[in-house]
């Protein structure tokens, strides 16, 4: 159950590895009413909680679309280097982009992830993170 609970969360935050979507199916990532349901069933949210969680997921949701669209873009463009012949340079230059915007999605998910924490009471945290 604990995963399940954190991958809805991740799904839900936009937040995970760069999926090849186009930007319409993004804006998708605005959680769901019955997203916003499981989570407050399977964590005891109260209504306040799951407000403030659906307020943190929109206000993140933006930047994270962004940086998935610039994600997918990188990738689009090492690909095209490496297949094309491109010279090393060129490649690691292309390499060099795409880590520095995994590292952008890594520290936007720990920023939020803190935002979270701050909503969820210890007890909720602890099942969250699935620890005893």
């Amino acid at each position: 159950m604990r995963y399940l609970v954190a991958a809805l969360l991740a799904t839900f935050l936009a937040l995970g590895a760069p999926r090849f979507v186009s930007v319409a199916q993004t804006q998708q990532n605005v959680p769901s009413t019955d997203q916003i349901t499981r989570l407050k069933q399977q964590l005891g949210l109260t209504d306040q909680q799951s407000n403030q969680l659906r307020v943190l997921a929109v206000a993140d949701q933006q930047r994270g679309a962004d940086l998935q669209r610039k994600m997918v873009a990188a990738h689009r463009e090492l690909n095209a280097a490496v297949l094309g012949g491109a010279d090393k340079d060129v490649v690691r230059a292309k390499t060099e982009q795409l880590k520095r915007l995994t590292g952008q999605m890594i520290d936007l998910h720990t920023e939020t992830m803190e935002k979270l924490a701050k909503i969820l009471s210890p007890a909720q945290r602890k099942k969250l993170a699935g620890t005893p």
